[in-house]
């Protein structure tokens, strides 16, 4: 028997192979990242320059935050506009008497560059839209009477260059109808009669993700569901059908961050919760907040900051107090399971080994 010895190169490419699976398992658990999630909730002013009110409507527009409307005592309505360049501190009267007639529970976006109020309730639910093009000092009534039926407490977003109105309460009850305009109000289209959510008012909707969002609202009880739609209104999907906030309605919801870290919020009953995956989980924020109103405030997102306005209580208590909420996001890395680890290293070992070895002695026993 004859012992022969041979050095076997081992290829660049198995040497590479190797080399690039720690890297591998590194991208997975390492930067994979988590949004994590603080906040400071200051008090900007106790009593604001406008009356204590709810179911009023709030937008941004050129960087300011806008109270517009609502109520301020029981049966009691105003058409007042004001508007805050600094957050909620001080506050600007645009005009104590808009174009449109006094109301509550009205919606409002910004659209083309204007501000619109869109129906509402006064005397009775009305279903006109008004606009403002010179940041709420004079309106201009673009439709008198909307092809959808009069109503309060439904709720309007812009999605896809498209101004929507959603639900709401018309004295019958509750509607799942879904509505959207592509020329600023002036003519809408129906695209459902028959949302796949139940029937509701004082819910709230935000657009996340390329999606149509309905949260909680008034189903002949408060509710919790979360419905989502990526269709423009024509299908809806329950992301779920029982959140871990309690069923809310006359809440608010808001949407902040960018990318991966964008968060939707829903704010009512002096509670904070955030989702980060699309409504699916909850997150409870802090469990005691400050501000005053308990439900029919309104909340926007204004230089990094969610700011919360107004409100009421039991009583009925009327409030016009402000809040900010300074909102900060932090980038954690995820922690490589140990086994992974082992894994990783071990692959690896073996790869440094035959990158400093280079060659193989193998003995070959040959007959």
């Amino acid at each position: 028997m004859k012992v022969e010895q041979y050095n076997i190169k081992l290829s660049n490419q198995y040497i590479l192979k190797k080399m690039l699976l720690l890297f591998y398992f590194f991208y997975l658990n390492f930067v994979l990242v988590k949004a994590q999630l603080s906040s400071d909730i200051v008090e900007v002013t106790a009593s604001a320059a406008w009356s204590a009110r709810l179911h009023h409507s709030s937008v941004v527009y050129d960087n300011k935050i806008y109270v517009i409307g609502g109520g301020t005592a029981v049966s009691t309505y105003v058409n007042d506009v004001w508007n805050s360049n600094d957050g909620g501190t001080t506050w600007m009267l645009l005009t104590d008497d808009a174009g449109w007639s006094v109301r509550q529970s009205h919606s409002s976006v910004v659209y083309d560059n204007k501000i619109y109020v869109i129906g509402g309730y006064g005397t009775s639910a009305v279903n006109d839209v008004w606009a403002s093009s010179d940041g709420g000092t004079t309106w201009v009534e673009v439709n008198a009477a909307a092809a959808w039926s009069g109503r309060n407490g439904h709720t309007s977003v812009v999605y896809n260059s498209k101004i929507y109105v959603m639900g709401g309460y018309g004295g019958t009850g509750e509607m799942r109808d879904v509505w959207s305009s592509t020329d600023g109000g002036v003519s809408w289209d129906l695209v459902t009669s028959t949302a796949g959510w139940i029937g509701r008012h004082y819910h709230t909707s935000v657009v996340y993700n390329n999606k149509i969002y309905v949260i909680g609202g008034y189903v002949g009880s408060n509710s919790n569901d979360v419905w989502s739609s990526s269709d423009g209104g024509a299908n809806w999907v329950e992301v779920v059908s029982s959140a871990d906030w309690n069923p809310q309605a006359s809440h608010n919801s808001v949407v902040y961050g960018t990318g991966n870290k964008t968060v939707i919020y829903v704010i009512g009953f002096r509670e904070l919760w955030s989702s980060t995956d699309g409504g699916s989980t909850w997150t409870q924020y802090n469990a005691t907040v400050g501000w005053r109103g308990v439900w029919a405030h309104t909340s926007v997102v204004v230089d990094d900051k969610i700011v919360v306005m107004g409100g009421a209580a039991v009583g009925p208590l009327y409030f016009n107090d402000v809040w900010n909420l300074n909102i900060k996001t932090t980038d954690i890395k995820q922690v490589i399971p140990s086994q992974i680890m082992k894994s990783a290293v071990a692959a690896t070992w073996i790869g440094i080994q035959t990158a400093f070895i280079g060659y193989a002695v193998v003995n070959y026993i040959k007959n």
